[in-house]
């Protein structure tokens, strides 16, 4: 036989949740044992532990609080644990709460223990502890958690399956620089040979975005066209010429409003893109439920009103749940676009105020396109990213957590401080 060398043992449970999650908890004792004799009173700490599988009990990260001195009725700081760490993120698992006294010269005293489980801590009710050592008929106090809750930074799919609403539109460059649509060096031409860049750019948008939005339709709106019956040009109208209305349904509306738009619509311009950066602004403040709009303008790279622009866009950086995104087609030089990202910083409106947020993303269409992951990857870097930070600066949870089919768990979530969009 072979030489033995002992034996390991292996604790192995389904994990659930997330390994960020944490328990916040703000606890108090009452008639708190004391263990410093009757000149003072105990220095009491508290150690939150995991209970495993075979009843020993283990430290967790976070589960040590402060100490509060000379006290038998003692409020400790917030404690921040690692939820999984401590109960594997299940409410009615097991943990055991054991509170100490502190002595630096001959070493702590465990004043009592007590078993609870999350579920039961979060009720706020008071809860007896027992003496640590069996036998003894000590009274070794009570505890409280004054505060508490689960902090969750959700992510973009937190929002999006509970309720948070993404809407989408569209705004089409119909300036003279685009050249006519019966030229076929313009970006507008529509041949059988297959779809111009726009019609490119658009359906590529359109397909990833279509499948966040809530009802499926995209409002389409053109800037530096003449349309039909006016005199002048405009820089905000409806392609299906309904301002009241100018939503088609998905990608195939879009197609067609486009396509029908070129046949009525006169190029002329300038380029001017704060008016639909204006009215897209109004209507996400509007909304009354949590909502997230997404604008995009899809232009060949001229801009005539750059500061009011840059105006509108932080203004809406701070007040309006929406993004930008700016799609490039053709080959002009896009260094303009590229300064209405705030990535490159430097955006500044007339008050010398910088955002508030990043809502600007720009999209050279061509060379993305050739890109691994295209379009799709450039979108889907930003536009979530932008969704949360608008969230977190806000402090908008995910409207499931307080809603009425909201699980027990889903009830407790509560944000975390600072920016945690950033982190995610």
């Amino acid at each position: 036989a072979g030489r033995q060398y002992g034996h390991i043992t292996v604790f192995a449970e389904e994990m659930q949740g997330r390994t960020t999650d944490l328990l916040a908890v703000k606890m108090k004792g009452s008639d708190i044992l004391n263990k410093d004799g009757f000149m003072g009173k105990s220095d009491p700490y508290l150690i939150f532990k995991a209970i495993r599988s075979d009843g020993e009990a283990i430290e967790v990260g976070g589960g040590k609080s402060n100490t509060i001195d000379n006290s038998d009725s003692p409020e400790w700081d917030t404690m921040q644990i690692n939820f999984i760490e401590l109960c594997n993120g299940k409410l009615d698992n097991k943990i055991r709460i054991e509170c100490w006294d502190s002595d630096p010269m001959s070493g702590d005293d465990q004043i009592g223990l007590l078993d609870t489980t999350v579920a039961e801590l979060l009720q706020g009710g008071p809860l007896a502890m027992r003496d640590y050592k069996e036998g003894r008929d000590l009274q070794p106090g009570s505890l409280t958690c004054k505060e508490g809750g689960i902090v969750r930074a959700p992510n973009f799919l937190d929002y999006l399956g509970s309720g948070c609403e993404i809407t989408v539109s569209f705004a089409v460059d119909f300036t003279m620089s685009n050249k006519d649509p019966s030229d076929p060096e313009s970006l507008h031409a529509i041949t059988e040979d297959g779809y111009n860049q726009y019609q490119q750019a658009m359906v590529s948008v359109g397909e990833i975005l279509e499948s966040y939005d809530h009802d499926k339709k995209f409002g389409v709106l053109g800037y530096g066209g003449i349309p039909p019956g006016a005199e002048d040009a405009s820089h905000c109208f409806a392609l299906n010429l309904n301002d009241a209305e100018p939503e088609v349904e998905g990608v195939d509306g879009l197609m067609q409003v486009y396509a029908s738009a070129l046949e009525q619509v006169k190029l002329y311009g300038p380029t001017n893109f704060s008016e639909v950066i204006q009215r897209s602004q109004m209507l996400a403040k509007e909304c009354n439920k949590q909502h997230y709009h997404v604008l995009v303008i899809v232009t060949d790279g001229d801009i005539t009103d750059m500061q009011p622009t840059k105006n509108h866009i932080i203004a809406a950086s701070y007040d309006a749940p929406m993004s930008i995104v700016i799609v490039g087609v053709g080959e002009e030089d896009f260094s303009a676009m590229e300064d209405l990202d705030a990535d490159r910083g430097g955006l500044i409106d007339d008050d010398g105020k910088a955002p508030a947020r990043d809502i600007v993303q720009f999209v050279p269409y061509k060379e993305a396109a050739q890109e691994e992951g295209g379009v799709a990857k450039k979108l889907l870097e930003e536009v979530p990213r932008q969704l949360l930070e608008y969230m977190c600066v806000n402090r908008k949870p995910p409207p499931r957590w307080s809603a009425p089919e909201a699980s027990p768990e889903e009830q407790l979530y509560v944000l975390p401080d600072g920016n945690w969009a950033k982190a995610l």
